[in-house]
């Protein structure tokens, strides 16, 4: 992945290039407790380790190379690469085997390189299975590499984290918990998200933690770092704030709009653009590269679909079926002839992080034979059941066993039939009778009623 290409808004969380790693574990949410690495001295190591130190300070940068010189992880597989900025001087001297020095590129104004453009050059000139950042000045413990090593040796979709409050505070919880400035995990985790984000100052890994959270990775807190292993960027945040996570409460929803009339289609992305207490997205699927097509009616009906929505900010157009809505939290599939109710979706939202699950699936009480109503991915738990499952398994079923499914049968408050009948008219009034008029003879109606009464008596 080239320093310059951010590939977060082409990532999906699962698909990355390399090998595909078969997790032979399922860790239900993240419950990390349930992962018994092997203690320290007591395995082999096999994985390679490259480690970015950011920062070319001389007196700073000789005690973090001195301590990494003395970890307990074969130096056969350990490398260090020291990236700086181009306006700063290099390391002077060698700074030993197994290690170099890296100068970022000057970017286009000439200007100083921020600390995500570091970090992720550092990920990009480097080789090995599992990536690990340090700030200049960081002390690890001489088990540090080791420590952390051991789990992704267990667990590919493990994050190691050394900053460990907000992670035993919520472990189950829905919000990322803060990176520290110690993190290792694999690099096919790395792309699947994206990488870091060049542009991104001081909190660059707060945003690479929530990708990886919202991407089903295991954050697992690691304790084995010295104090001053944070280097001068701060003490360790307060784990009773948690994080906001980037697009927060942000749905992505999904309707298939092809072979369907144009206004049925316009009626079920109005009713969820019009949903409040979350910031939504909708993709429309068909086949909208054949839209201009002479031919069937269908294709009439998405170009008037097409030419409806075209331009509109919350709306775009795809081919194909999106694999996941990384990195939104959320991802609502919708059945185009089933419509939300006003304020249905934050009250489905509010649902299922109260049950705290992977997926909801809402099923209207009328007509439910007709589909399985609509579906609320948790991408946290459904990228991860993207990854682990294997041919022939429903995603629902793997998102149930890694993060549990909720279902609910949704009423008309919930769910809208289009297609169903339309609503029952309210009753005419009675016609009043007829009053016979006082001044001249009376109607033949009146004169049924008077023979009528006269009858009954």
């Amino acid at each position: 992945m080239f320093i310059d290409q951010y590939r977060v808004s082409r990532a999906d969380g699962v698909s990355f290039r390399g090998r595909v790693e078969r997790l032979p574990l399922r860790v239900f949410r993240n419950d990390w407790r349930s992962l018994c690495p092997p203690r320290v001295g007591s395995w082999t190591p096999r994985l390679t380790v490259s480690v970015v130190v950011c920062g070319a300070e001389p007196g700073p940068l000789s005690a973090t190379l001195g301590a990494l010189a003395a970890q307990t992880y074969p130096a056969a597989l350990l490398e260090v690469v020291v990236v700086h900025d181009h306006l700063r001087p290099a390391p002077p001297g060698p700074l030993g085997p197994g290690r170099r020095a890296a100068a970022v590129p000057a970017l286009g104004d000439g200007g100083p390189a921020p600390q995500g453009r570091l970090r992720a050059y550092g990920a990009h000139t480097t080789g090995g299975d599992l990536l690990c950042w340090l700030d200049s000045g960081a002390r690890p413990d001489p088990v540090f590499v080791e420590s952390h090593a051991r789990w992704h040796h267990l667990h590919a979709e493990c994050a190691t984290l050394a900053r460990t409050g907000a992670v035993r505070a919520a472990p189950l919880g829905g919000h990322p918990p803060r990176a520290g400035s110690a993190l290792m995990l694999r690099r096919s985790l790395y792309e699947a998200v994206g990488g870091l984000d060049p542009d991104s100052g001081p909190d660059c890994e707060r945003d690479l933690c929530a990708r990886l959270w919202h991407a089903g990775a295991v954050l697992v807190p690691e304790r084995a770092l010295a104090g001053q292993a944070a280097g001068a960027r701060g003490a360790e945040p307060d784990p009773r704030t948690p994080a906001a996570p980037s697009g927060a409460q942000r749905v992505e929803a999904v309707v298939e709009a092809g072979g369907v009339p144009a206004p049925l289609v316009r009626a079920c992305v109005d009713r969820l653009l019009a949903q409040t207490g979350c910031d939504l997205a909708v993709t429309l699927v068909g086949a909208w590269d054949r839209a201009d097509d002479p031919g069937p009616p269908s294709g009439a009906g998405l170009r008037a679909v097409r030419d409806h929505y075209r331009g509109h900010p919350r709306v775009s157009f795809s081919t194909v079926v999106p694999r996941t809505a990384f990195p939104a939290p959320w991802l609502l599939q919708v059945p185009v002839h089933w419509g939300l109710a006003p304020g249905a979706l934050s009250r489905l939202i509010a649902r299922a992080e109260r049950a705290r699950a992977g997926v909801l699936e809402a099923v209207p009480v009328r007509a439910p034979a007709r589909g399985c109503g609509v579906r609320l991915w948790r991408t946290r738990a459904h990228t991860r059941a993207l990854r682990v499952r294997v041919r022939g398994e429903d995603p629902a079923d793997v998102v149930a066993e890694v993060y549990g499914r909720y279902r609910l049968q949704a009423g008309e408050s919930v769910l809208v039939d289009l297609l169903g009948p339309p609503a029952p008219q309210a009753p005419r009034p009675p016609a009043p009778r007829p009053e016979p008029d006082p001044g001249g003879r009376p109607s033949r109606l009146a004169r049924l009623y008077a023979a009528l009464r006269a009858r009954r008596c």
